[in-house]
């Protein structure tokens, strides 16, 4: 197969085969699509678990399990805090 690279991703491309982590273009290449499929794959089980969530609540509030506006958004903001210490 032959692919045409821009100047930039030849750069690096080289840079990584120049600092020893691989031994050639193609090894390098190799990885990137190995780690593109990676996140292909974690973003499906992320959309998955989020379309799970939602018909969870789908299913909660027609069964008479919602919570108000004031404690939907107070359930946002521990959420949003808690993201946030583990980012730190």
């Amino acid at each position: 197969m032959d692919i045409q690279l821009t100047s930039e991703q030849a750069e690096i491309v080289q840079s990584k085969v120049a600092s020893g982590q691989f031994r050639s273009a193609s090894e390098v290449v190799s990885e990137a699509l190995r780690l593109m499929s990676e996140q292909d794959e974690f973003l499906a089980l992320q959309k998955e678990d989020i379309i799970r969530k939602l018909e969870e609540a789908q299913a909660s509030l027609r069964a008479g399990r919602g919570i108000d506006g004031e404690g939907a958004f107070r359930m946002l903001d521990e959420h949003r805090q808690r993201y946030k210490q583990e980012r730190r």
